[in-house]
């Protein structure tokens, strides 16, 4: 063999030995970056078949799950004293499985927009462009939650139109927007949406007015506003007449009757949370004959025999409607006639193992009615509930019995934000004695109340 082949083939063979040897370091750190990766995740399975992977997966969404759970409960819970807020939803993200981050600009009169992020509700369907309230931490201004809406008192705010609410910007501009006169140039009167409150004496109005604010230049705006009495339109609604205004130097267009100034106070306190006193009480009841109605609070174990009770007691209802009716709880069965009729149903449901309480919008209306009786004891106080406890399904009884007029969807809903660790106005404008008793049948439930 010659030197030349010689070395050839040693120079092959070294050259075969470092192939082998790259090969081999190459699986090596393969094997540690894949450890080092599934380490935090996991501590025994194996990435080399793909059940262990969906095990993997499984254990980081539901690591990732309670994480954002965890921090959600406690942003609700560190923001029970927190300030009401408004924030319109600029984008909505989903950086991981089962979690939605919603982008937010925070509107307020006489402070620039700013943006932060939040949790997206579970019980509320938001797109980009709504507004929407909001709990501000005055503590951490980048801490910010969206407020159930139990907390609002089925106040909405619209996508577009009018910037001011009767919860957090029109209160902050008497209070916050800048001074400024202003004569109306023109008067437009315009239907009210409401008959009820136009029998009242309510009248709308848009106003074309010259403002001159205390500071800067005069500008023209309109104002769209709402008056409640003939004697305020005829002292506002009136061309030339003079107003002193308020406005957001931010957005000199958005601007506020100076009321208080006027001397007719702060309109917006008897609009803030509750809506009753612009509504009328309506009472269920056909022909005269008041109307009666049973609420599935827990379907129990058997749904079956459950469903096929339900069937029994209204025979028209179909398989399909039963199934959702008895799967959709809390639920409500009726109206009846009669009480008997309704403490049949009652009966029937309980004894294929429901829990089913009544509810009777003719002895809610009497209770009521018995209170205001009562002269010298005024309707001042509220039930605010404060915590729901353990036993959820007792609390939503009990908000049935004390409030029968609203649906139950909402009732839910503030058990389900008390137990969040929110405080939850149950109901306003009561007697003490009437607060008293509800918050006494609260108690008894597992909650707990108080009387503000």
């Amino acid at each position: 063999m010659s030197v030349d082949m010689l070395v050839v083939i040693v120079i092959a063979v070294v050259a075969a030995l470092i192939v082998m040897s790259i090969r081999r370091g190459r699986k090596r750190r393969g094997a540690s970056m894949m450890g080092s990766t599934m380490e935090p995740y996991s501590s025994t399975a194996s990435s080399s078949n793909a059940a262990s992977n969906n095990a993997f997966q499984t254990q980081i969404d539901a690591a990732i799950a309670t994480a954002l759970q965890s921090v959600s409960l406690q942003t609700a819970t560190a923001s029970t004293s927190a300030a009401l807020g408004i924030a319109r939803v600029v984008s909505d993200g989903s950086p991981f499985a089962g979690s939605r981050e919603l982008a937010l600009e925070l509107d307020a009169i006489g402070a620039p927009k700013r943006h932060v992020t939040a949790p997206a509700p579970v019980d509320q369907t938001l797109a980009v462009g709504d507004r929407v309230y909001v709990l501000l931490d005055s503590a951490d201004p980048s801490t910010v939650t969206i407020a159930p809406a139990s907390m609002t008192g089925g106040q909405t705010l619209p996508r577009e139109g009018n910037r001011l609410d009767a919860l957090v910007l029109g209160p902050q501009i008497l209070t916050q927007g800048e001074r400024a006169k202003g004569v109306v140039k023109s008067v437009e009167a315009l239907p009210m949406a409401n008959p009820a409150l136009a029998a009242r004496g309510f009248s709308k109005w848009r106003l074309d007015l010259e403002v001159s604010p205390e500071r800067g230049w005069p500008y023209r705006a309109e104002l769209t506003t709402s008056l409640s009495t003939p004697e305020k339109a005829a002292r506002i609604a009136q061309v030339g007449a003079e107003l002193p205004l308020r406005y957001d130097p931010e957005d000199p267009s958005t601007l506020a009757i100076d009321s208080i100034e006027m001397g007719y106070g702060n309109p917006y306190e008897a609009l803030r949370i509750n809506a009753p006193v612009i509504e009328q009480h309506v009472s269920v009841s056909i022909n005269g004959v008041a109307q009666h109605a049973v609420v599935l609070i827990d379907a129990g174990h058997d749904k079956i025999r459950l469903i096929k009770a339900v069937r029994d007691v209204r025979p028209g209802m179909s398989l399909a409607d039963a199934k959702n009716f008895v799967e959709r709880v809390p639920n409500m069965l009726g109206p009846f006639a009669s009480d008997d009729e309704a403490q049949r149903v009652k009966a029937a449901l309980e004894a294929a193992g429901a829990t089913v309480v009544s509810a009777s919008s003719a002895s809610a209306a009497s209770s009521a009615a018995a209170s205001r009786d009562d002269p010298s004891d005024p309707r001042n106080c509220a039930v605010v509930l404060t915590h729901a406890g353990d036993h959820l399904v007792n609390v939503v009884r009990a908000l049935v019995r004390i409030r029968p007029d609203l649906g139950l969807k909402p009732l839910k809903q503030m058990a389900d934000d008390a137990q969040r660790g929110l405080s939850v106005t149950v109901q306003r404008d009561l007697s003490r004695a009437e607060a008293q008793r509800h918050v006494d049948a609260l108690g008894q439930a597992g909650a707990s109340a108080r009387i503000e």
